[in-house]
């Protein structure tokens, strides 16, 4: 957020090269309406990228806001390195699995199995939901009607729909759809396997969607291996808002917010009244969990919607 063409990078500019400003000489160097550069400030001080005292502000160092951004995304990486190891450790033992834990499949049997996964499951159905998707339409409408069938007989459903998927606009709809009937939707940017489970009595592997090789899991240590590589991606992935995306209009209201424009700004300029933008901007932050606009610009940014 802090990139030279937005509000927020030009703010930050002007702090670091006048070392030490007030509100008025932020606003010329900026080029921004004072309350608009207040606004931005009062972001970069929660997000402890600027420092207030005595009616002046002051940047942190950049080389430190610079660094914790890269420590943050090296314990991320580390995080999907460590995961790859145990995937890749599981991938191998796969093979040396004896046949009372592990059923191999083929792309025609993956749809039965999908189904028999889920009706297997008493309590829980755990979900990686990776592209490609086998069916077409007709077999996106049986899913729908088969998992409202499960959550209404009492079946929890906790889903971590890869982000290809908020890219079909038909999924992406029957998923939102399912959340209102009770789905516990995240979504990842991408997911290394396709992976179904039903409590921890069994599950569907499908290591390369489309290309063949399903497993179908017994209990065995394999099952409970997946089991927690599910686990480890659930805690990585991000909500899925029950319309699983943003309308256009909440798009430009995050772009526009975004770029410190303040609430009367944007009502004018998208014609709506400051009431609405001020409703609309708060039902934005409680779907992105952010308690201040730069927070909602990295989490908006960082789900794809802007």
């Amino acid at each position: 957020m802090l990139e030279p063409d937005t509000a927020h990078g030009r703010v930050y500019r002007a702090l670091v090269a006048a070392g030490s400003a007030d509100l008025d000489e932020l606003a010329g160097c900026a080029r921004m309406d004072p309350d608009a550069v207040r606004a931005v400030l009062d972001e970069l001080c929660a997000a402890d990228v600027a420092r207030a005292a005595g009616g002046t502000w002051t940047a942190t160092s950049p080389e430190r806001t610079v660094a914790a951004v890269l420590v943050a995304e090296e314990r991320r990486r580390s995080r999907m390195w460590e995961l790859a190891g145990a995937l890749d450790a599981l991938h191998g033992r796969s093979a040396r699995s004896c046949a009372a834990a592990v059923e191999v499949g083929t792309d025609a049997e993956l749809v039965e199995w999908v189904d028999r996964v889920q009706r297997h499951a008493e309590r829980e159905v755990r979900w990686l939901d990776r592209p490609p998707h086998p069916g077409g339409a007709a077999r996106l409408a049986d899913q729908e009607r088969l998992q409202v069938a499960r959550m209404s007989a009492g079946v929890r459903y906790r889903v971590v729909h890869d982000q290809r998927v908020t890219t079909d606009p038909d999924r992406l709809a029957a998923t939102g759809r399912l959340v209102d009937w009770g789905e516990q939707a995240r979504v990842l940017a991408a997911l290394p396997v396709g992976l179904l489970l039903a409590d921890d009595r069994m599950g569907l592997l499908v290591p390369e969607p489309g290309h063949g090789g399903a497993l179908l899991l017994h209990p065995s240590s394999m099952l409970t291996a997946f089991t927690g590589v599910f686990e480890s991606l659930w805690r990585l992935a991000v909500p899925l808002s029950p319309a699983g995306a943003v309308t256009a209009e909440d798009r430009s209201i995050l772009s526009l917010m975004a770029s410190g424009v303040p609430d009367e700004a944007i009502a004018r300029r998208l014609a709506l009244s400051r009431r609405t933008v001020v409703r609309r901007v708060a039902a934005l932050f409680e779907r992105l969990g952010a308690t201040s606009r730069f927070q909602a610009g990295v989490q908006a940014a960082h789900r794809g919607w802007l």
